[in-house]
């Protein structure tokens, strides 16, 4: 194949013995490229711009990034607008109410004491208090009469509890001190008294409200967290066409990498990570759960190839819009190639490293996961052309709607929303299939493989192998469709590949072209037979080199190996028994006959499909060379086919159970009478132009003129009527019975 010669190339892939550090290889492949284009897409442009000159186009932000200069601006406006926390203390209130009290109890004692001098009381006033009264105050107070003193003292007292209960502070305390006035100012009394309560209230004031250092600062930093970073989204303008640059336009672009000095490794360390975080995860997954894709140097490099080649084309596409990423094109290919697990992990492999290589859109990567595993879904039941079509419409719908919910939960403008609603569907209805539709006969041809969409290539009857079977070996065409038919109905039955049965039943008799009319079924009734003048060992010779000659036809029109596998396959290793039993009865033959001369060289059936196909040959051979095919003699000979084969060992290898046996005979059975029913034949007439005669006996659906041929051939082999293989466990006609 050509993969092995690639694989096995002495050079750069031919880095160890065996297949481990291949596998690896690729794994550090996958590696590298994914590092490579997400590094690249998350460093941004770098512009040669200077504060004062004018910008050449508009500058848009090519990636989210947080303006932190205007956030540490709108976190101090909201620190700021946090009033100070002031615990009371209660205390000082009743402190200077005793201090007030007890200067006017003073000096009601002293204006009692009227022999003494009034310096000598005003002396005694203000050392006790403490207070420098000044002379007016203090003498008008000494010649007040006890109820002016009380009055005064009231007054006092109550202006002193209104500037406390407004609150005393430190910063503010000149502030307090004149509210003493205003209070006092509102009372009713002689001016003189007013004035000397002022000194006194003035006096003993002090703060009684005291900030709460602790709970200050802890609202002031809850404040500050509340403020949400702002943020300069990807493709914001940040600087216009023909705009000066400014100081803050520079400040922006260097938050936004794009002047300033490059910081390398503020990208590669993340890409590297996420690239690592993805081949891991993808490798883990192969080894654990899918041993025979992880065993297979091809399907490794397979793997390797659709990850690197879609995270670089997302890089690309991406660059017009995120909703063009063809990571649905992606996991088509590994659905198809691959296995339908290994494509839902690589979907989602594939749509995070895909939406970091488009600018870390989370709602992208949502989208594209849905939309991907869907498309899995979809490609895995391709059984027909019209399939594909459906596959990616149902992939379009689902990206278009997961798409729009995502643009709700963004809360985008509808514009934006529809815009990325209709990049969905085409993406993934027609950009991916497309895509993973041209990209498949590149694997196909790389690694010679075969996947359903290869097979519908290979199901058209236009191919030219089938166009040079029908028109070289009709009879053995028309069988081939026939057997085609039959595997296909059993297959699908038993839950086997229907589509790669059928197929291989349209190919397994191609060798017949090299000699057509060494075969009943070509020869049309007319003529001798040419084996009638031929020794029974090189007819036996003629006839199984069709399998050879089959081979290496498809080869050379480059046919999938499993195709190539029921040409190989579909007669196993069993006995050409029409010419054995014509050399055994040959007089002239004196030596004892080798069996194994006369038997295909094999191998047998190791598939489902190939054994489905070997059985579906021989029965239809065997049915169409029945005079009268009837529901009971189809069948015993069908069952008697099937009975005949697994005792002959040739489905040993493949994985039939005894259920799907009896399964397959049904559907044999299903199928078979529906293609030989009666007809009514047309009644006999003459004279009348264009009306059929001499068809006035009811006829059965088959078309006469094949005899039997064991595995199809060994009757084909023999003449009309001849005993082949099939009729060696008891002829239908003869009654014999089948088990």
């Amino acid at each position: 194949m050509v993969l092995d010669r690639v694989l096995r190339t002495p050079g750069w892939m031919r880095l160890g013995s065996g297949t481990t550090v291949r596998r690896w290889f690729w794994a550090a492949f996958t590696f590298a490229v994914l590092s490579v284009v997400l590094t690249n897409s998350m460093m941004p442009e770098r512009l040669a711009l200077q504060e004062g000159r004018k910008a050449p186009r508009d500058i848009k932000a090519q990636r989210d990034f947080v303006d932190r200069a205007a956030t540490e601006r709108l976190k101090a406006e909201r620190i700021a607008e946090v009033a100070a926390v002031y615990d009371i203390d209660r205390r000082v209130a009743s402190e200077i109410e005793k201090n007030i009290a007890a200067v006017f109890d003073k000096a009601a004692g002293l204006a009692g004491q009227g022999a003494l001098p009034t310096q000598d009381r005003l002396d005694e006033l203000r050392k006790s208090s403490g207070l420098a009264i000044p002379p007016q105050y203090g003498e008008a107070i000494l010649r007040a009469d006890p109820a002016g003193i009380r009055e005064a003292k009231d007054a006092a007292i109550e202006a002193s509890r209104r500037v406390l209960e407004t609150g005393v502070y430190v910063d503010s305390f000149t502030i307090s001190l004149a509210q003493v006035d205003f209070e006092l100012s509102q009372l009713r009394l002689p001016e003189e008294h007013k004035a000397f309560a002022s000194v006194v209230v003035k006096g003993f004031m002090r703060p009684n409200r005291f900030i709460n250092e602790a709970e200050t600062a802890a609202r002031r930093k809850k404040a500050a967290e509340s403020v949400s970073p702002v943020k300069v989204f990807k493709g914001d303008l940040i600087v216009g066409r023909d705009e000066v640059v400014t100081e803050e336009h520079m400040r922006l672009l260097k938050e936004a990498g794009m002047v300033g000095e490059r910081q390398g490794m503020a990208h590669v360390l993340p890409a590297a990570l996420v690239s690592l975080l993805v081949v891991c995860i993808m490798w883990t997954y192969l080894g654990r759960f899918r041993p025979e894709v992880y065993s297979s140097e091809s399907k490794v490099m397979q793997t390797a190839l659709i990850l690197s080649g879609t995270v670089v084309l997302s890089r690309f596409l991406g660059a017009v819009s995120e909703y063009l990423a063809p990571v649905q094109g992606g996991t088509m290919l590994l659905a198809t190639l691959l296995d339908p697990g290994t494509a839902i992990l690589g979907a989602v492999c594939m749509s995070v490293a895909a939406g970091v290589a488009v600018g870390n859109d989370a709602a992208f990567m949502v989208v594209a996961a849905l939309s991907s595993v869907t498309a899995v879904y979809g490609i895995s039941r391709v059984g027909h052309r019209s399939d594909l079509i459906r596959a990616g419409a149902l992939v379009g719908l689902v990206s278009g709607v997961s798409a729009f919910a995502m643009a709700l939960v963004a809360g985008l403008p509808l514009g934006e929303g529809l815009r990325n609603v209709v990049l969905g569907v085409i993406n993934g209805g027609v950009i991916s299939p497309f895509l993973a539709l041209g990209a498949l006969p590149f694997f196909e041809t790389l690694f010679n493989i075969m996947t359903p969409v290869k097979l519908l290539e290979l199901a058209n009857p236009n191919h030219p192998l089938l166009s040079r079977l029908l028109i070289e070996a009709p009879g053995t065409y028309h069988h081939s469709i026939m057997v085609a038919n039959l595997a296909e109905a059993a297959a699908e039955a038993v839950g086997a590949n229907s589509l790669l049965a059928r197929v291989g039943g349209y190919y397994h008799d191609i060798g017949k072209t090299k000699r057509p009319y060494f075969f009943i079924e070509n020869q049309l009734g007319v003529g001798e037979n040419p084996h009638d003048k031929v020794a029974p060992g090189l007819s036996t010779l003629i006839v199984t080199s069709h399998v050879k000659d089959g081979i290496e036809m498809a080869r050379s029109f480059r046919l999938p190996a499993r195709v190539v596998d029921f040409i190989r396959e579909h007669h196993g290793t069993t006995l050409v028994s029409y010419f054995y039993s014509r050399a055994t009865e040959d007089e002239k033959t004196g030596c004892r006959l080798a069996e194994d001369d006369f038997r295909y060289e094999g191998p047998r059936p190791n598939s489902k499909e190939t054994a489905i196909v070997m059985l579906a040959d021989s029965v239809e051979a065997a049915v169409r060379s029945l005079i009268k095919p009837s529901p009971g003699r189809i069948e015993a000979i069908v069952r008697r086919i099937v009975k005949d084969r697994l005792y002959d060992h040739q489905l040993d290898k493949c994985d039939l159970t005894l259920r799907d046996l009896d399964t397959v005979s049904d559907t044999f059975m299903r199928v078979l009478s529906g293609m030989f029913h009666p007809r009514v034949g047309y009644p006999q007439t003459s004279g009348a132009a264009g009306t059929p005669s001499g068809e006035g006996t009811v006829t059965n659906g088959g078309t006469g003129g094949r005899s039997g041929g064991g595995a199809s051939e060994q009757l084909d082999a023999g003449k009309a009527g001849g005993a082949g293989e099939e009729e060696r466990g008891g002829d239908p006609e003869r009654g014999g019975e089948i088990a």
